[in-house]
């Protein structure tokens, strides 16, 4: 069923693109046709239009064309008019039966005939306009090289720069353009025999000479000759392969390599691990005393000493020890003269901690689990079940104690009714018109396309425009550029502000 129109359609001089015209089996009679009007009788096969008065077909007496070249103006042909196809430069049209025009290329000066190594002018057609036979061309030549054999070049011979047997050195040839070719020679060190026998002392590098300015600077220098010190800088660790540095001076500088010498006058004395010992008494695990009576024992620097047993160190309240403190000989002493002053207290802080002691944490047991081996983790709340409260139709309750833990949790139903929402439905409403529609005025006089953004986030969009002046109904062509902008595309553009565009999510 074909779509009634009961108004006209303005195509604003747009093409009608793939269109067929009305197909009849008879030409429509008084009441059912207009001036103007197209048909195709499908019994005849004609093309007709009606003229207000009859029905006339649409033959070759009516046709026009239009004659154009490279250049120049385009000429419209009218039924019967004639055509002149003019010669040009270098070019005579002819005209003969049957309806044929013969175009022929005009002669030059030049006498035909054979040229040999020919010089010629040609034309801004490409014709010749000049030719000459010319000089004869070299056709041989001699190459020499370093040796006494000389060897003569000759047409069709091709000169091979060879490297066969010789390693190091690589012979290139390339094209640089229609008329220049190009031979490089390049080294190719690569390629060189790699050396598998030992490095002495007597074999050369080959070295630049920098010193030496237009003379003969490429020489020879075995490696015993070059300083260490001038080679790079290592970017790397240097590995010595089990080998000694030798013949060093001590070192002066923070960064300076230290010497074995250097090292053993630096360092005065180490720790050693004596043993432990009883705080309160001063008995040494193992026999002798560190502390009471003059048989306490020698003491050197570095001797140090764990607490197995707690006390008071040397009898002092004042310095109390408890196991795992250290004491470290600072100054050294002999048999029976050792004092508290000789030592050094190293406390490990085993007690309990309080508000100003440092020393180990202590946790209450409420809400709580400690184990025998110290591991403390939060117990586990009877009211609770893990899992995940809350989703689309509930929402999670919670009962917290006063320190924050949560002792009970369950789902209750969401359910809230649009009174207890205040404004309710003016908030659905507002988000409805603005989250799901959009409305602009669009027109500028001067553009035919016209990206509008609306950012409702989808393509799924419902798109109409209509004209501000007469509220008509506008068509033109709507792209979906992205979620967010549509790109209007009008063929006459729109005046300024004088259309409104209504976009609408599905």
């Amino acid at each position: 069923m074909a779509i009634s129109y009961l108004s006209d359609i303005n195509l604003n001089l747009n093409e009608l693109k793939s269109f067929a015209a009305d197909n009849l089996a008879a030409d429509p009679i008084a009441g059912n046709r207009v001036d103007g009007q197209i048909i195709y009788n499908t019994t005849t096969n004609i093309l007709k239009y009606f003229n207000a008065t009859a029905w006339i077909a649409l033959d070759s007496s009516l046709y026009t064309w239009t004659l154009s070249g490279d250049g120049g103006t385009s000429q419209i042909i009218s039924n019967g008019g004639v055509v002149d196809i003019a010669g040009g430069t270098a070019l005579t049209s002819v005209a003969s039966a049957t309806n044929t025009v013969t175009i022929n290329l005009d002669d030059t000066a030049v006498a035909p005939g054979a040229y040999t190594n020919a010089s010629i002018s040609v034309d801004q057609q490409g014709r010749l306009t000049l030719a000459a036979s010319g000089a004869q061309p070299v056709t041989s030549f001699n190459i020499e090289g370093e040796g006494a054999n000389s060897q003569t070049i000759t047409n069709g011979l091709t000169i091979d720069f060879t490297t066969d047997s010789v390693k190091g050195i690589d012979v290139i040839a390339s094209s640089v353009n229609a008329t220049k070719k190009q031979i490089k020679i390049a080294l190719d060190l690569p390629e060189l025999t790699d050396m598998t026998q030992a490095w002495l002392g007597t074999d050369e590098f080959i070295v630049l000479d920098n010193t030496v300015h237009g003379g003969e600077t490429q020489k020879r220098k075995t490696s015993s000759e070059i300083p260490l010190n001038i080679l790079g800088v290592p970017n790397a660790d240097l590995a010595m392969g089990t080998n000694k540095i030798t013949g060093l001076v001590d070192p002066t500088a923070a960064q300076d390599a230290a010497t074995k010498n250097y090292v053993d006058n630096a360092v005065v004395g180490s720790l050693t691990l004596k043993g432990g010992f009883n705080a309160d008494t001063g008995a040494i695990v193992g026999g002798g005393n560190l502390t009471d009576g003059v048989g306490r024992v020698a003491i050197a620097i570095g001797d140090f000493y764990v607490v197995t047993v707690a006390g008071d160190f040397f009898g002092n309240a004042a310095t109390p020890l408890t196991v795992g403190d250290q004491v470290i000989a600072q100054t050294a002493a002999t048999v029976g003269t050792s004092l508290e002053a000789n030592f050094v207290q190293v406390q490990s802080d085993t007690d309990i901690a309080t508000a100003t002691t440092v020393g180990i944490a202590s946790f209450p047991a409420t809400d709580l689990n400690i184990t025998a081996l110290g591991a403390v983790s939060l117990k586990t709340q009877g009211g609770v079940t893990a899992s995940t409260y809350g989703e689309a139709s509930k929402v999670g309750q919670f009962v917290v104690n006063s320190k924050g833990v949560i002792t009970g949790a369950t789902d209750v139903p969401i359910a809230i009714t649009s009174s207890e929402v205040s404004n309710f439905c003016v908030a659905v409403e507002a988000c409805v018109g603005t989250g799901l529609n959009y409305a602009a005025t669009i027109g500028d006089g001067t553009s035919t396309t016209i990206a509008v953004t609306h950012a409702l986030g989808t393509r799924d969009v419902i798109v109409q425009l209509y004209d501000i002046s007469s509220y008509d109904t506008i068509y033109c062509d709507v792209v979906r550029t992205s979620t967010s902008i549509v790109t209007i595309t009008t063929t006459t553009a729109i005046a300024s502000n004088d259309a409104r565009i209504l976009i609408s999510v599905v």
